[in-house]
């Protein structure tokens, strides 16, 4: 247990060190939407607290002053980010420590189930090449779903694999906990144990895995029908409450417009998104990996890492981050392959066996690193934010605040509220109950006439792209 104490430590401090530049850093940034989304969520739990809200996912509220929820995921991730501000306050850090402490706790799953599967030096390589891929870098320190289910789908996998060795119950316990835990945090926990059950039933007979796989499927189904009841609880309906507009629009079945696309369209993107974001290196040598005695499971892993985006593809088309869990098979089966060639060529020369790993990780941190840089340094939110630090220091907590631009808020509203911390109406016309207007010069919407009378009639500042008009006076 030393030595693989000692190991975990250096892989955990390896993976702060590449999360560093994101743990600080605002929330401007690709798909950065999530963190202030989910914030603002989680800072209305602090606001109105569980009982009020009913743990339900509110996002603001509507005209008669009743909340409005977000029913389309479970409730888990805002939770414990609402439990991370409550320690910690309300920062860009205290909202990436959820998905970080998750992503940590991957590393150490990904080296043990490495470990289990392969052996420790499989395991340490599996993770060090997990952490050289943007997909792990960027999106790991994301507030969204994916790192959280990965972290406790890795774990039961590596407690499934430890049951098929000794068949104790306490793994089958630990693999519950797993499942369920992964479950409650996004639907898309909900793969994995038909993937582990094919497995089981393939490599062990229906006999031995009969007893234990009940109990697990009953658990599934219960812990979905618990869901379902929530929303229902919030809504007073399931499927009319949205959630399954919400599923046909992210299938892409009857999408038209600007978001309908071919399955080619949808295998291309996908294609280009793999080899951008967990990199060419890592897809070669995993697609290898397929010939070893392993072949079953790494087969298995590859379908759970790619069924979500194959199913709801126009979600897989706007979201990469969707990929996440494809980090599973690329990472162990390129693990796999390198220490193969590491001990046939340690036989030859350890020289030369040890310089195949340098090529390796090289290539895999140095192949993509242009790339996540640019990740890390994205501006797409960067409006938002500025308009939600203006407002921040303009206003007090119960001014009612208009912006006077519907298209500027329809993208940049959520990172203007998470950075104000203030209520917000979109109005362009009628502003008679408004103590600020906020006229956005990129997106204004605004008549003529009416700037004219704002300026001519109230005093204001203006900075940027942004007059903000004060109708107090």
């Amino acid at each position: 247990m030393g030595k693989n104490l000692i190991i975990i430590v250096f892989l955990l401090a390896l993976a702060l060190i590449r999360f560093s530049p994101l743990l600080n850093r605002p929330f401007v940034g690709l798909h950065d939407f999530n963190g202030v989304f989910y914030g603002n969520i989680a800072r209305n739990y602090l606001r109105y607290g569980l009982a009020d809200t009913k743990v339900g996912q509110v996002t603001g509220l509507d005209a008669e002053g009743s909340f409005r929820y977000h029913i389309n995921h479970p409730a888990t991730l805002p939770l414990l980010i609402a439990g991370s501000y409550t320690l910690f306050g309300i920062s860009e850090f205290s909202t990436r420590l959820i998905p970080l402490v998750a992503s940590l706790s991957a590393i150490v799953w990904m080296f043990l189930l490495g470990k289990e599967l392969a052996g420790r030096s499989v395991g340490m390589l599996a993770s060090i090449l997990m952490m050289t891929t943007p997909m792990f870098a960027y999106f790991g320190v994301m507030p969204v779903f994916e790192p959280l289910v990965f972290a406790a789908s890795l774990f039961s996998i590596w407690q499934y694999c430890l049951w098929l060795r000794t068949k104790r119950n306490r793994h089958v316990v630990f693999l519950f906990i797993g499942l369920i835990g992964g479950l409650l945090v996004d639907w898309i926990g909900v793969y994995l144990l038909p993937v582990l059950t094919i497995h089981a039933f393939w490599s062990h007979g229906f006999k031995t895995i009969a007893k234990p796989f009940l109990f697990l499927w009953m658990s599934m189904a219960l812990t979905l029908l618990l869901l379902f009841g929530h929303v229902m609880m919030l809504t007073g309906h399931l499927f009319s409450s949205g959630l399954g507009q919400s599923f046909i629009f992210r299938t892409g079945f009857g999408v038209q417009g600007q978001y309908a696309f071919s399955m080619i369209d949808l295998l291309k993107r996908e294609a280009r998104m793999v080899v951008i974001y967990l990199n060419g290196v890592l897809l070669l040598l995993s697609f290898l990996g397929l010939f070893g005695n392993k072949r079953l499971l790494l087969l298995l892993l590859f379908g759970w890492g790619t069924i979500h985006v194959v199913i709801f593809r126009n979600a897989g088309f706007i979201h990469e981050y969707l990929l996440f869990p494809l980090l599973a098979f690329i990472c162990l089966s390129a693990a796999m392959v390198v220490d193969v060639f590491f001990h046939r060529i340690r036989r030859l020369s350890f020289v030369f066996a040890v310089c195949l790993i340098v090529l390796v990780l090289s290539l895999s941190f140095l192949e993509r690193r242009p790339f996540l840089q640019t990740l890390q340094t994205t501006e797409y939110f960067r409006p938002g934010y500025e308009l939600g630090q203006l407002l921040h220091s303009l206003t007090s907590p119960n001014d009612r605040i208009v912006v006077a631009s519907t298209q500027f808020w329809s993208f940049y509203g959520p990172s203007t509220a998470f950075y104000a911390d203030r209520q917000f109406e979109v109005e362009i016309s009628s502003f008679e109950n408004a103590d600020y207007v906020v006229q956005v010069k990129s997106h204004d919407e605004l008549q003529d006439e009416t700037t004219r009378y704002l300026k001519d009639h109230f005093p204001y500042i203006e900075k940027g792209a942004f007059v903000v008009y004060d109708l107090r006076a």
